[in-house]
């Protein structure tokens, strides 16, 4: 049984991988669930768009200015009948104009002081291809609904 507890361990500490981890101590991935998105400090933010989905729901993406290299933040408003909505299972990739991912589909965390969703997303090492799109798909009691944007950091 230690043994189990102990390989759990690992694997929750192994989590984050390495280009998401920085010695910047405004930026951790530590606070998942707290209310407070993943912790780091958001500055300026540029606005890319907006999106109407099904059901009345409503998407606003914005980037999050930053000197990572290694990933694209982003803020994200999920609303619904113009109310935000917290309770949302919101992710994020950076995928081509067919959705397929390019970068691994992230969790986008709530930010309570803001009213909007903390989303990172991992860039290839190599860069950025000129035709990529930042997906999102939003879920909420029977709705399932995914839309992209063009991408921008």
């Amino acid at each position: 049984m230690r043994i189990c507890a102990v390989l759990l361990a690992a694997l929750v500490l192994a989590g984050c991988p390495a280009e998401l981890q920085d010695s910047n101590a405004t930026h951790n991935h530590d606070s998942a669930g707290t209310g407070q998105g993943f912790g780091d400090e958001h500055g300026k933010t540029t606005d890319i768009g907006e999106k109407e989905l099904v059901d009345g729901y409503k998407v606003v993406l914005r980037s999050v200015e930053t000197e990572l290299k290694s990933e694209g933040i982003f803020e994200l408003d999920v609303q619904k009948g113009g109310e935000a909505l917290s309770d949302a299972n919101v992710t994020i990739w950076l995928g081509n104009t067919e959705g397929f991912e390019l970068s691994p589909i992230a969790p986008c965390l709530w930010m309570d002081d803001r009213k909007t969703y903390d989303c990172h997303i991992q860039l290839p090492p190599d860069g950025v291809p000129a035709d990529s799109r930042v997906w999102i798909r939003v879920r909420h009691g029977q709705t399932d609904a995914k839309t992209d944007f063009p991408f921008s950091k």
